[in-house]
């Protein structure tokens, strides 16, 4: 859904500032466009609340993408009576760690995903030879597993996707 969202306003923006600059190279060759233009703002002032209440639309419409994009994500576990709390940036810079340790020459690109308190991590791993790559994907989700038991208590199981540059 935040997908859809921000796929929307991005398009609504585009199609604004490709209208406003259109408009705004015709204006000063066109004495009839500029004279219509004027007539339309002065005539017609229903239509300017109109726009106006559409540019407001548009504006809350990005601050509440802006909030929802912006949420922090939680990982939720209970430790005897006590319920504790992980943030999202943490797993992620766990995993960042993970990846310098495992790769130091590489920047892996890597991605957590919390729902519903499980957690999907998505990376892209440089190029390895295809038949060390069934080794390495082991190695890994043994590695992510002893990680995340060790360091904020993920003992469930995980979704691990790897891909491998070519």
């Amino acid at each position: 859904m935040t997908h859809f969202f921000y796929s929307l306003t991005t398009f609504c923006l585009a199609i604004f500032f490709l209208l406003l600059g259109i408009l705004g190279l015709i204006l000063p060759y066109s004495p009839s466009i500029r004279a219509e233009t004027i007539t339309q703002l002065i005539d017609h002032s229903v239509t300017c609340f109109l726009f106006g209440f559409g540019f407001i639309a548009i504006g809350i419409g990005l601050l509440a993408n802006i909030i929802i994009t912006s949420r922090h994500k939680y990982y939720h576990y209970t430790v005897k009576t006590f319920t504790v709390s992980v943030d999202e940036t943490l797993i992620v810079q766990y995993l960042n760690f993970y990846w310098k340790e495992l790769f130091p020459q590489e920047e892996i690109p890597c991605r957590v995903i919390l729902t519903n308190n499980h957690l999907q991590v998505v990376a892209h791993l440089p190029g390895i030879e295809k038949e060390k790559q069934d080794d390495i994907v082991e190695q890994i989700k043994e590695d992510l597993r002893t990680l995340l038991d060790l360091t904020i208590g993920y003992n469930e199981e995980f979704e691990l996707s790897l891909s491998f540059r070519e």
